[in-house]
């Protein structure tokens, strides 16, 4: 099956998108995507662990990538898309895969093995728009409660499995066909899409990035290598007071009792922002800090008593 088979089917007005290789893009445009993926990784990773400013900075980082990869590359040059891409060249060999789509695939996986969902924090212009539409979510997130975020979060495991089976039964891209955000940065799509596109943008409104949290398969794989992280996220249970301010801030509802999911946590930095007595540490050494928690709750219970 030839690369361009899997450009031409489409939804409506929405195509596949077709990568420089195959649309005669002059090599330059390549280089150009690649060199501002990698340094917008690297800012929003800088941003994120940086001792002071806490990611503040992120929107610039934001703005940047959803102007350039989604607006400008209409979100043709997408992580969560490259998914679909690399399956179809795994399953079916013949099928030629795009260098960038490689880049695009590896390069946040890898950086999530280093130092978390960096990509998710700064990078992802899905995740930027859903920022933008949501700003106000905070105030309603808690709802959703820590049993039913885990179950709901299964969802991008199954997203993914439904992505893994496409690939291989008709060799067909689900998650860039029935992207809802790309409506918007292509301003093309069926009505349908469009009236689901509006739909979950106004979802956004009362939930903070239901995409990440529930439906991207590619978050799965992040999540995934977070867990293996060098640098990671933690509450300090010997300072911490369990007054439970980061986990009301926190937009991915993944804080429960003073311990971080680390495989859905975005980096935003709220938590750290929302904590009066520095509990919420960024370290190379997590097990070391989360190892005083036997000590410090027994001492705690015995004061108590």
């Amino acid at each position: 099956m030839a690369v361009e088979e899997l450009v031409i089917k489409d939804i409506g007005e929405y195509a596949y998108p077709v990568y420089p290789e195959s649309s005669g893009m002059p090599d330059w445009m390549a280089w150009a995507d690649v060199s501002l993926f990698v340094l917008l990784l690297l800012v929003s990773a800088w941003l994120v662990w940086r001792p002071a400013g806490r990611g503040r900075w992120l929107w610039a980082v934001q703005l940047a990538a959803v102007g350039w990869f989604g607006f400008f590359r209409m979100g043709c040059l997408c992580p969560v898309g490259s998914v679909g891409n690399v399956a179809v060249s795994l399953f079916h060999p013949a099928v030629l895969l795009s260098v960038l789509a490689v880049v695009w695939f590896v390069l946040p996986l890898v950086a999530a093995f280093v130092m978390g969902r960096v990509f998710c924090a700064g990078l992802c212009p899905l995740g930027a728009v859903q920022d933008a539409a949501g700003w106000n979510a905070r105030r309603v997130r808690s709802r959703v409660g820590p049993r039913l975020e885990k179950a709901f979060s299964m969802g991008t495991w199954l997203v993914l499995l439904y992505v893994l089976w496409c690939a291989f039964d008709s060799q067909s891209l689900p998650v860039c066909r029935y992207d809802p955000f790309v409506a918007f940065f292509r301003m093309a799509a069926s009505p349908v899409m469009w009236v689901v596109s509006g739909c979950f943008l106004v979802f956004c409104l009362v939930v903070s990035r239901p995409f990440c949290r529930w439906l991207c398969p590619y978050g799965a794989l992040l999540g995934l290598a977070s867990r293996f992280a060098w640098r990671k996220r933690v509450i300090d249970p010997g300072t911490c007071l369990q007054c439970r301010k980061c986990e009301k801030c926190c937009p991915m509802n993944c804080i429960d009792r003073g311990r971080i999911d680390v495989s859905r946590c975005v980096l935003c930095g709220r938590c750290v922002r929302g904590c009066s007595r520095g509990s919420v540490a960024d370290t190379a050494d997590a097990d070391a800090v989360l190892a005083h928690e036997p000590r410090v709750r027994g001492k705690k219970s015995r004061e108590r008593g």
